[in-house]
C-alpha cells in the first residue's frame, strides 16, 4: 500500500498550547496530512518524532515550542508493575467480584477523577485540537475482533508456580532435626521470594477471571453511537468542552478515521508470525492484524471506557483514552492507570504472536510539564532523542532534563558512570543548538520523489519547472525532518 501525505508548510506561527496555557500562542511543530499511509510507513514515522491526530500527523519543533515532546516507550516485555500498579489491579479486582458497590451506589466510593485525568495515562495529550464541522460521519462496515470470554482465564504458568511453592519445606534449624526428616543439612533449601515480581499478563488474567459482569473487545475504529457517547461525557465533564463543539464529524476525524491501511492476521507475511495463544493463557487469543483500533470496556453490558490504539509491526501505539466520568464505580477504577497496564500485557502477548512487535508507546513526555511526568512511572522507559533518534533509559534522560528543558538525550550514552550531570552552559548538549539535526542528501536524488497531481503519479523531476519550483522547497524542507530512507517511499500530494 502506498503512503500518501500533503506537507503542511511551515509559515512560523505559533498554536496554543495544551500543556503550559502560556499566553501569546507559544507551540510550534511541524504538519503532515496523511491520506494513507502503511503501517511500517507511520512506524518509522513515530520512531523519527512524529504523532497522530485523525490524519493529522504532527512534530514538535524541539528548539522553539514552549513545552519540548519526547517520544516515549515502554519495553513491554520487561515491564514490571509497581506496588501502584498492583493496587489498581487489586481495586479492580475487588469491584469486579462485588467487593466494592456496583454500578449506580455511590456509598463509600471516593471520585478520583482528578486522579484518572492527571496521574494516569491518558493516551493522549490534551494539546491534540478537536475540529468543529458538519455532523455527517461516514460509517465504515464493522469487523469484530473481540474477546469476550473470562470465564476461564488463568495460566497454567501461576498454578504451577503456586503449587511448586506450596510444596517447599523450611529448613530445620538444627542439622541433627533436617537428619532426623531425611534431608541432607549441609544443601540449603529453597526459599520463597519476598515481593518477587509478578507477570503483568497474569495480573490482569487473575484480576478478570470468571468476571461475568465484566468484557473488553477490541474492535476495527468505527463509529459507534455507544462511544460517541462517552465521548461527550468525558469531554464535558473532565475537559469543560461545551456540547455545541462536540459534533459527530470531529469525532469521526479526531478518533475514527485513521490513516494507516488494516492489514489483515493472514496477509502479514509467514515469517514473522509466530502463533496465537491458547484460551487460557492469553488476554485475547488472536492478533487482530495491523491498524487502528478501540479497545472497549463493558461494565455490567455498559460501555464505561474506551482506548484508541495503534497496532503496527513493533509496537501497540497509545493515541486517546477516554472514560464515562458520570459513573461512580469508574471514577473509582483508576481506569486510565488499568487501561494503560492492560495494553501493556497486551503488547507482551502480541510479541508471542508477532516478531518484532516488543514495545508500548505512550505518546509525548514532557519533563517540563509536571502533570506529564507520570509515564516515566512505568519501567523500563525510554525517551527518543530528537537529533539521533536513539532510545535512551528515562532516569538518565531525567537528570539532562532537569537543568534544561531541551536537551541532546544521546549524551547519555556517552557518559561515564558517575560522571556528574553537564553544567547549563554546555551547549552541545543543552538548547537549540545541540539538537539542531538535518538529515543529509543528494539535491539530485529530489528528482525520484514521486508526486501526485491531477489524478496521475509522476516524478519531481518531470513536473513543468514553474510547478517544481513551488514544491521544491516544503520537499526540501520535509526530507530534511524526516530522512530520504523514508521519503522515498511517500507519494506527495501537491
Amino acid at each position: 500500500m502506498n503512503t500518501i501525505v500533503a506537507v503542511i508548510a511551515d509559515d512560523g506561527e505559533a498554536s496554543s498550547c495544551g500543556y503550559c496555557k502560556s499566553e501569546p500562542q507559544s507551540s510550534h511543530s511541524n504538519g503532515l496530512w496523511m491520506y494513507h499511509s502503511s503501517a511500517e510507513k507511520y512506524q518509522s514515522l513515530i520512531d523519527r518524532g512524529w504523532r497522530r491526530s485523525g490524519q493529522y500527523a504532527y512534530k514538535p519543533q524541539m528548539g522553539v515550542t514552549c513545552c519540548p515532546a519526547y517520544t516515549i516507550r515502554l519495553d513491554a516485555h520487561a515491564f514490571a508493575p509497581s506496588h501502584g500498579n498492583k493496587k489498581v489491579i487489586k481495586k479492580l479486582r475487588r469491584l469486579l467480584h462485588g467487593a466494592l458497590p456496583v454500578a449506580g451506589d455511590s456509598s463509600g466510593v471516593k471520585d478520583d477523577s482528578a486522579f484518572v485525568m492527571h496521574a494516569a495515562p491518558q493516551s493522549m495529550d490534551t494539546s491534540e485540537s478537536i475540529e468543529e464541522g458538519s455532523e455527517n460521519a461516514f460509517v465504515k462496515p464493522r469487523v469484530e475482533f473481540a474477546t469476550h470470554d473470562f470465564t476461564s482465564l488463568q495460566t497454567e504458568q501461576r498454578a504451577s508456580t503456586s503449587t511448586h511453592l506450596n510444596d517447599i519445606e523450611v529448613q530445620d534449624s538444627t542439622p541433627a532435626k533436617a537428619a532426623k526428616k531425611g534431608k541432607q543439612p549441609w544443601v540449603k533449601q529453597p526459599k520463597q521470594q519476598k515481593n518477587a515480581p509478578l507477570d503483568i499478563v497474569d495480573l490482569i488474567l487473575s484480576a478478570e477471571k470468571d468476571a461475568k459482569n465484566w468484557r473488553v473487545e477490541l474492535v476495527p475504529a468505527v463509529f459507534e453511537q455507544e462511544t460517541f457517547d462517552v465521548y461527550i461525557k468525558y469531554q464535558m465533564l473532565i475537559h469543560k468542552d461545551k456540547r455545541e463543539k462536540l459534533q459527530v464529524s470531529s469525532f469521526q476525524r479526531f478518533l475514527v478515521d485513521s490513516p494507516i491501511t488494516f492489514v489483515h492476521p493472514h496477509q502479514i507475511p509467514s515469517e514473522k508470525r509466530r502463533f496465537d495463544m491458547s484460551n487460557n493463557q492469553a488476554i485475547i487469543q488472536q492478533f487482530p492484524g495491523f491498524g487502528t483500533f478501540h479497545q472497549k470496556y463493558y461494565l455490567n453490558d455498559e460501555l464505561i471506557a474506551v482506548s484508541v490504539l495503534d497496532i503496527l509491526p513493533h509496537c501497540v501505539s497509545a493515541v486517546y483514552f477516554m472514560y464515562d466520568p458520570s459513573i461512580p464505580n469508574v471514577c473509582s477504577m483508576s481506569m486510565g492507570v488499568y487501561s494503560a497496564l492492560r495494553e501493556c500485557a497486551m503488547t507482551k502477548q502480541f510479541a508471542q504472536m508477532i516478531k518484532g512487535l516488543q514495545y508500548y508507546y505512550m505518546g509525548y513526555y514532557i519533563h517540563s510539564c509536571p502533570k506529564m511526568r507520570y509515564k516515566a512511572q512505568f519501567k523500563p522507559s525510554e525517551l527518543l532523542c530528537p537529533k539521533m533518534y536513539t532510545w535512551h533509559p528515562v532516569e538518565a534522560c531525567s537528570l539532562l532534563l532537569d537543568v534544561h528543558k531541551v536537551a541532546r538525550l544521546s549524551y547519555t550514552s556517552q557518559q561515564q558512570n558517575g560522571s556528574a550531570t553537564p553544567p547549563l552552559s554546555d551547549n552541545s548538549v543543552y538548547g537549540a543548538s545541540a539538537i539542531a539535526s538535518k538529515f543529509a542528501f543528494d539535491m539530485q536524488s529530489l528528482g525520484s520523489l514521486k508526486v501526485f497531481q491531477e489524478g496521475n503519479v509522476t516524478l519531481l523531476k518531470l513536473l513543468p519547472k514553474d510547478i517544481a519550483v513551488t514544491v521544491l522547497k516544503e520537499l526540501v524542507a520535509f526530507v530534511e525532518l524526516v530522512g530520504m530512507d523514508i521519503a522515498r517511499d511517500i507519494i506527495y500530494v501537491i
